[in-house]
């Protein structure tokens, strides 16, 4: 009996060994699941950003690798299960019918991330995007992972992901969903100084639309840098 439970032991941890390396082995990408704005707020975007990449050349552009966009829920997700998750976010587009959200700028809104300030419009918060938001991140929880690193990330030559970036995938739920979602869209990266300057002026708020709902690998600085799906308006 002692000799059957021993082969028997080993055998399941032979098995548990097998199951664990094959899991831990699956490659994780950390996505962005997003609105994409209308062509003017585009447009809008593209020119702050023009100047903030004066200040500070080293910082993102915007342009058709670096979308601006509303995000809704960033997460690490096994990429062997992508499918499942444009599946899980296409359904609730044909429940909601949630285009174009109709949307509008309240200010701007910075923050600093390894000592590099970063820039952005706040949006209004409305009912029909946080209901969207909240169901978003409930249909794609089952495919979410944690323990993602720079690997999941797409990189341009030499780059490195920093930690912050890192960091906010890895708590994007809860820390920055539900009731502690704040939808704003990144213009781009400048000195802090330069920031605090822009701050300091005078904001005119803006109406926009959002058009498409789409699914983006991240880069750094939460950049949306490779589309992998989006649902057009119709």
């Amino acid at each position: 009996m002692k000799k059957l439970t021993i082969i028997f032991l080993l055998m399941f941890g032979n098995l548990t060994l097998a199951v664990f390396a094959q899991s831990s082995s699956r490659e994780l990408i950390a996505i962005d699941i997003l609105v994409q704005p209308d062509a003017q707020m585009i447009k809008t975007a593209v020119e702050v950003n023009k100047g903030l990449h004066k200040d500070y050349p080293k910082g993102f552009v915007l342009d058709t690798a670096h979308p601006p966009h509303i995000t809704l829920v960033q997460r690490f997700i096994h990429r062997d299960q992508l499918d499942e998750v444009i599946n899980a976010v296409k359904k609730v587009v044909t429940e909601q019918h949630p285009l174009p959200f109709k949307l509008v700028t309240t200010g701007y809104l910075t923050s600093v991330w390894n000592y590099t300030g970063i820039l952005g419009y706040e949006v209004e918060p409305t009912s029909e995007l946080d209901q969207f938001e909240r169901k978003i991140v409930s249909a794609t929880q089952p495919f979410s992972v944690h323990g993602g690193t720079e690997a999941a990330f797409v990189k341009e030559t030499a780059e490195q992901i920093n930690t912050e970036t890192i960091r906010y995938v890895e708590t994007f739920v809860p820390s920055s969903s539900g009731n502690n979602f704040t939808p704003h869209i990144t213009i781009g990266t400048a000195h802090p100084a330069f920031l605090k300057k822009i701050e300091s002026e005078p904001f005119r708020s803006f109406s926009f639309a959002g058009t498409s709902i789409a699914i983006y690998q991240l880069g750094n600085f939460g950049t949306a840098q490779k589309k992998l799906w989006i649902s057009e308006a119709k």
